[in-house]
């Protein structure tokens, strides 16, 4: 009865690419420094794995990108910041000078932890852009699960009379 659990669980991920890093921003994904200092993630490498998790991303992923809003940047942060409390997500450090934030993530069925930093820039006169990067502490594909948690981030900042997407590039 747990085989069969385990493979229906992991069934709509068999498609997806065997990597658990992913970013909305490929060329400048942003930077984890909170996380770094949590005593779980001692001695792991927190940066980008790179171009082959980027192919990759494309590739298994190819709609996922930045997420651009009208609204200006520091009310953008705001929201994101509260879309994430409500998302259940556990913040750890913010930066509303910087306009990112970093939090972490407990998956309901395995308790896996996923760490996750949110960027928001300026875009164009007076909107702004939203990068986001997720992060499995462990294993070395996520079945999904670090994009579907960016596209429900995403869901809650967009306006409501938008049609969804999972980003624009």
């Amino acid at each position: 009865a747990l085989t069969v659990a385990l493979v229906a669980l992991a069934a709509p991920g068999r498609n997806l690419p065997a990597i658990n890093d992913i970013t909305t921003d490929l060329d400048d994904p942003p930077t984890f420094e909170a996380a770094t200092r949590e005593p779980a993630n001692r001695g792991r490498d927190m940066s980008y794995p790179g171009e082959s998790f980027a192919v990759q991303q494309r590739r298994g992923y190819p709609d996922l990108g930045s997420l651009r809003l009208e609204s200006a940047p520091a009310e953008t942060f705001d929201a994101a910041l509260a879309a994430a409390e409500r998302l259940g997500w556990n913040v750890i450090a913010q930066d509303r000078e910087r306009l990112r934030f970093e939090a972490y993530e407990i998956t309901p069925f395995f308790h896996f932890v996923d760490d996750v930093v949110v960027r928001v820039r300026r875009d164009g006169a007076g909107g702004s852009v939203v990068d986001v990067r997720s992060k499995s502490r462990d294993g070395k594909g996520d079945l999904g699960a670090n994009a579907a948690r960016i596209c429900r981030l995403f869901a809650e900042l967009r306006p409501a009379d938008r049609a969804p997407d999972p980003g624009a590039r």
